[in-house]
């Protein structure tokens, strides 16, 4: 069997960081498994993927259309990964009659035109990877084959030594963070700047990370001017050390597919506080395994982390269950999962 990946997405986040660990995790599971990938000129997935795969990468620039007749029919199916893939995958379904299918990360519908209606209608399968985007997409579009499977955790690497160094910097504090870009209507950080406000006179020695960077970084700096128990960390590379410095995990999307970096922090054993929104609810079950928050709430934010500071066996007990149930979303287990629709896909041809 021979997958034809394709993520054409611009930069390096979550759904290209899962696409990468899909491959990686086919790759070992099943060894006589070729796949290639088709990615914009510009984008990073070649340097993650370069040592750990012996994936053929295929580049291309905009317009990509002008690629449909240059791209060799090699592969049985077409796997896109993001909404340009998915209109460059059903033009290659036109000419090569392979067939297609679609993971959808985003928990809001595909655009309503004529013509991703019918990128949607000829998919042989979609995957969601939540129930909330399921549900989203079985809505959009009547008679689609889809099934939910959700990302998988990346087992990002550490070093005992950095994250002591991490934790020696904040002395007698409680670090409680937040991974993700600074863009203020998908990830909400406003909202922990506002818990921070609310705690800063109580609980002096509760502290904030925001760690990355993006378009709204002013605008979240400026509302955080004043603030003495709030720091701007930026974007880092390794995200696992800083997980492992903390002592609470926040999670106040406005809007989410599903959260890929929980399965980093429930990794990480972190007692996580998240808003439920989105797919968010298919991982964190409140007070099993994590806190759930109205979202837009900074108030409901801030007492969560009153109570899990208050309470270090509910802590430590979330943290823990979070940890013993992330083994479901190893690589190995979801690439299986893919698997399966690969080979109905493939069983269902005519």
């Amino acid at each position: 069997m021979h997958i034809l990946h394709i993520n054409l997405a611009r930069g390096f986040r979550g759904g290209e960081r899962q696409t990468a660990l899909l491959i990686e995790g086919l790759e070992k599971t099943y060894p006589s498994l070729q796949q290639s990938l088709i990615i914009r000129s510009d984008s990073p997935l070649p340097e993650v993927l370069a040592k750990k795969t012996s994936v053929n990468i295929i580049k291309i620039k905009q317009p990509y259309i002008a690629y449909i007749f240059g791209i060799k029919k090699e592969f049985d199916i077409v796997h896109a990964h993001d909404a340009k893939a998915c209109h460059l995958a059903y033009l290659l379904s036109l000419r090569t009659f392979a067939p297609y299918m679609i993971t959808r990360r985003m928990d809001r519908a595909p655009r309503a035109n004529w013509f991703t209606h019918k990128v949607y209608q000829h998919a042989f399968h979609v995957v969601s990877l939540s129930s909330a985007i399921d549900k989203i997409i079985r809505a959009y579009q009547s008679g689609l084959t889809c099934s939910v499977i959700p990302s998988m955790a990346a087992n990002l690497p550490t070093e005992p030594l950095t994250i002591t160094n991490i934790r020696k910097s904040y002395p007698n504090k409680i670090l409680i963070g937040q991974v993700g870009a600074l863009v203020e209507r998908h990830k909400g950080q406003q909202y922990t700047i506002e818990a921070a406000r609310r705690l800063e006179a109580t609980h002096p020695h509760l502290h904030f990370l925001l760690i990355g960077d993006g378009s709204d970084e002013s605008t979240l700096k400026q509302k955080a001017r004043g603030l003495t128990n709030i720091e701007f960390v930026g974007f880092k590379s390794n995200i696992g050390d800083y997980l492992r410095a903390l002592d609470i995990f926040l999670f106040p999307s406005l809007q989410e597919g599903l959260g890929s970096t929980l399965l980093d922090a429930m990794e990480a054993s972190l007692p996580i506080v998240a808003a439920e929104v989105g797919g968010i609810p298919d991982l964190i079950r409140h007070k099993e395994n994590g806190l759930l928050v109205p979202p837009q709430d900074a108030l409901a934010i801030a007492n969560a982390i009153l109570e899990l500071v208050g309470n270090r066996p509910l802590a430590r007990n979330l943290g823990e269950q979070g940890n013993v149930e992330v083994a479901l979303y190893s690589p190995a287990i979801i690439s299986q999962r893919y698997m399966e629709v690969y080979k109905t896909i493939c069983d269902g041809e005519p």
